[in-house]
C-alpha cells in the first residue's frame, strides 16, 4: 500500500514534469518521471509519459519498453496503446504498430489521431485501400482535420485517384494554407497529371512558406527542366544544394542539367560529389559513365558502369550504355552484344534506341536491324 506522503510527493514530483513535457522539454520532463516510478513504481501513466519523453528525444527502444511497463500496470490504457504503436512505426514494425492501434482503438474508438497513424503505417505496408477507409475513419470523428484529409488525399493519389486526391489537398489547404507539406504534395500530384504550370505554382508556394525547403527546389528544377527552362532548372538545383549539401540526388540532378549544356567536366565534378554522399547511387555511377564517354575516356566509363552494375544488377541501362561505350570506339561487335544483352532483360530500351542519336552510326547495320525488330 502506498504511503499518502509518498503519493502526495509523487503528485507534485509528476506535475513538475508535466510542465516541461507541456512545453516540449523532454529532456528536463524525463528525469522526474524516472523520479515519480521510483516512488510508484506501478504508476502506468508516469511510464507512458516516461515513454513519450524517450520517443521524442529519440529512444526509441526505451519508450517501447516504457509503454510495455505501463501496460503491464494499466493494460486498459488506451493512450499508452496508441503511443506504443507510433513507436513500432518508428522502427519499421508496421504490422506490429498496427495491432497496438487497434488494441487502442478497441478501447476507445472516437480518437482521430490513432485512426490517422493507423492509416500511415497501412500505406507503407502498400495496402492503400485499406490505409483510405482508414483515413475516411478519422474523418469521421474530426471532419476538419487538415493531416487526416490530406493523408487520404496521399492514399487517393496512389490508388491512381488523380482528381479526387486533388479536391482533398484543395480542401486541407483551405484548412492549414501555411502547410507547406501539403503544397509539396499537391505539386507532386500536379505533376504527374502532366500540369506543370500549376504544378509549378504549387512549389513556389512550398517554398514560400518554406524558403528552405531543399526537396521542394530540387523537384521544382524536374519541372523547369521539362518547360524548357533549363537554367532556371540549374539555379534551382543549386538552392536545393545550398539547403541540404549531402543530398545525393541533387548533386546527381546537377551533373545531369550540366551535361545537357555541355559542361562535362563539371558534370563529372557534381556526379562525384554525389557519389561521395552515396557510394551506391548507381544512377549516378551510370550518368558518370555517360558524360565520360561523351569526353572520349572509356576506361574510367566502363569502370562506372560495371560499378552501377555491381551495385544494381537489374539497372540495365548502364548496359545500355555500355554498348555505346563500344560504339564510340569503333567495336561494333561487342557493342551488339551488349545491346542485345539490354534489349533482352528490358524490351523498353528496344525503343528507346530506335530514336537515340548516339546510336546513329549503326541504322544500316542488319544486325542492329534485327535487334531493334526483336530477331
Amino acid at each position: 500500500m502506498i504511503n499518502s506522503e509518498v503519493e502526495k510527493e509523487a503528485r507534485k514530483i509528476f506535475q513538475q514534469g508535466m510542465s516541461f513535457f507541456r512545453a516540449g522539454d523532454y529532456e528536463k520532463a524525463l528525469p522526474y518521471f524516472e523520479c515519480v516510478l521510483q516512488l510508484i513504481p506501478s504508476d502506468a501513466n508516469s511510464w507512458g509519459c516516461l515513454g513519450s519523453c524517450q520517443n521524442s528525444l529519440g529512444r526509441y527502444s526505451e519508450a517501447l519498453d516504457s509503454y510495455d511497463r505501463g501496460l503491464e500496470f494499466n493494460p486498459h490504457d488506451f493512450a499508452i496503446w496508441g503511443d506504443r504503436g507510433s513507436v513500432l512505426d518508428t522502427l519499421g514494425e508496421y504490422d506490429k504498430a498496427i495491432i497496438s492501434y487497434d488494441r487502442a482503438l478497441s478501447l476507445k474508438e472516437d480518437v482521430p489521431e490513432i485512426w490517422n497513424n493507423r492509416g500511415v503505417s497501412l500505406m507503407k505496408l502498400g495496402r492503400d485501400r485499406d490505409a483510405l477507409a482508414t483515413f475516411e475513419k478519422a474523418l469521421e470523428f474530426d471532419p476538419e482535420d487538415s493531416t487526416s484529409i490530406t493523408n487520404k488525399a496521399n492514399a487517393l493519389f496512389k490508388l491512381g485517384r488523380y482528381h479526387s486526391s486533388l479536391s482533398c489537398y484543395s480542401e486541407a489547404l483551405k484548412l492549414n494554407p501555411g502547410n507547406h507539406e501539403i503544397w509539396f504534395n499537391r505539386a507532386i500530384l500536379l505533376e504527374d497529371m502532366g500540369s506543370y504550370k500549376a504544378s509549378l505554382a504549387s512549389y513556389d508556394k512550398s517554398i514560400e512558406i518554406k524558403p528552405d525547403y531543399a526537396s521542394a527546389w530540387l523537384n521544382r528544377a524536374n519541372i523547369l527542366g521539362k518547360v524548357n527552362r533549363e537554367e532556371d532548372a540549374l539555379a534551382s538545383i543549386e538552392k536545393s544544394i545550398e539547403f541540404d549539401p549531402n543530398n545525393t540526388h541533387g548533386w546527381n540532378n546537377r551533373g545531369l542539367c550540366l551535361r545537357r549544356f555541355g559542361r562535362l567536366e563539371e558534370a563529372i565534378a557534381s556526379y562525384d560529389r554525389a557519389i561521395e554522399c552515396d557510394p551506391k547511387n548507381y544512377e549516378t555511377w551510370d550518368n558518370r559513365g555517360y558524360a565520360l564517354v561523351k569526353l572520349r575516356r572509356y576506361r574510367e566509363a566502363m569502370t562506372s558502369f560495371d560499378r552501377a552494375l555491381e551495385v544494381n544488377s537489374k539497372h540495365i541501362n548502364a548496359t545500355y550504355n555500355k554498348g555505346y561505350c563500344y560504339l564510340a570506339q569503333g567495336k561494333v561487335k561487342l557493342a551488339l552484344e551488349q545491346f542485345a544483352l539490354a534489349f533482352d532483360r528490358d524490351p523498353k530500351l528496344r525503343e528507346f534506341a530506335k530514336t537515340d542519336p548516339d546510336l546513329d552510326p549503326l541504322r544500316k547495320n542488319k544486325r542492329f536491324q534485327n535487334l531493334l525488330k526483336g530477331n
